[in-house]
């Protein structure tokens, strides 16, 4: 077998990470093949070394993941998830703030009941009647929504 080249290695990197983009891209690997096969004819590859790339581009983004900083993408999630609720809140668009929300609760795992707990834990600790605390919120969020509701119409 001939030795590789610096040019095979570079080849054979830039179609990994047209192979790697579409793995994010979530396409299956069927549709990786086909989409290779016609925009780029000129690689020659059989199906086969197409689901080999498939399998290298999946084992290098896997590779990846120990350099990604959880904190650092929890952040932007949340802070994407803030933006949107805010934007579709301004603009009257309940459905989205209310998506976004919903997505919010999630990305932060609020329903986890260890979490309930910890927080009324917490609150008792404080001196603070939990439900109480919890009835307050919940009459200022109507107030806030009532207002909200009065100013458009």
């Amino acid at each position: 077998m001939p030795k590789e080249t610096p040019a095979d290695k570079a080849v054979l990197a830039g179609r990994l990470d047209i192979i790697k983009q579409l793995v994010v891209e979530g396409k299956p690997q069927r549709e990786i093949v086909r989409y290779c096969n016609e925009k780029y004819p000129d690689w020659s590859l059989s199906t086969r070394q197409l689901r080999n790339y498939v399998y290298a581009a999946k084992r290098l983004l896997a590779k990846s993941a120990p350099n990604i900083d959880i904190d650092a993408e929890f952040m932007l999630a949340k802070m994407r998830n803030d933006l949107l609720f805010n934007v579709s809140f301004e603009a009257k668009d309940t459905k989205t703030a209310l998506s976004a929300n919903v997505e919010n609760i999630k990305l932060m795992r609020l329903n986890d009941p260890k979490f309930k707990k910890s927080w009324r834990e917490k609150f008792e600790k404080a001196g603070i009647n939990p439900d109480s605390a919890m009835d307050q919120f919940v009459s200022i969020l109507k107030e806030e929504a009532a207002k909200a509701h009065a100013n458009t119409e």
